[in-house]
């Protein structure tokens, strides 16, 4: 499997073969739906039931190409290649991706066009306060633990904290799971803010 720079264009391109007499599934993004210094959502989706494999590109489909009868889906020792060419000149590869991959993620499964949407549309939270946002307040009278479950749509993450209330103030116990919450006081409100730091988030 490879993606990056199309070695004739500037388009985007994934593509993969299984060893020799396998040829080549290409399925391209135009260079003309990018723009310089701009972070774009990139899916590319392999489905061997429907004989496709997609591009999409911010959650929407941009192509749908057909695989061919000729090119073998199967297993081979070859590295997977990101962000480099598939021709190679004296053993080194060429046709470097000119340009930033972050948050790249690898699944087993061809995922559907609603969970690419919900990928691209980030992360949802539910706490076991009922509260759905990123952060929340709260002024528990008693020793309370409070979970935050992340998901992208495809996976989950759970991380818990623990409150103790005594006489004199509240204190944090524990942080478990994920150990990615954030815990401030506020005077304001004289409560506990709670939050799941985007910088922090759980690796999915």
């Amino acid at each position: 499997m490879i993606f990056g720079q199309n070695i004739y264009s500037p388009d985007l391109d994934y593509r993969f073969k299984s060893g020799a007499g396998s040829s080549w599934l290409v399925t391209r993004i135009a260079q003309s739906n990018f723009t310089i210094n701009q972070w774009f959502h990139v899916v590319f989706v392999t489905d061997k039931q429907k004989d496709s494999c997609y591009a999409y590109l911010n959650g929407n489909l941009i192509n749908r190409q057909l695989i061919p009868t000729s090119t073998v889906i199967g297993q081979n020792n070859l590295p997977l290649l990101m962000g480099k060419g598939y021709w190679t000149s004296n053993g080194i590869p060429s046709n470097y991706y000119n340009g930033k991959l972050d948050d790249v993620g690898i699944w087993n499964r061809a995922i559907s066009p609603e969970e690419v949407k919900q990928l691209y549309s980030g992360l949802t939270y539910l706490w076991s306060t009922g509260d759905s946002g990123q952060v929340i307040t709260v002024s528990p009278t008693q020793t309370t633990t409070y979970v935050v479950t992340a998901s992208n749509g495809i996976n989950n993450c759970t991380a818990s904290v623990t409150v103790t209330v005594n006489e004199a103030t509240s204190s944090l116990t524990d942080i478990s799971t994920c150990d990615a919450i954030h815990l401030e006081w506020t005077n304001l409100y004289s409560a506990w803010r709670l939050s799941l730091p985007y910088n922090k988030r759980c690796r999915m």
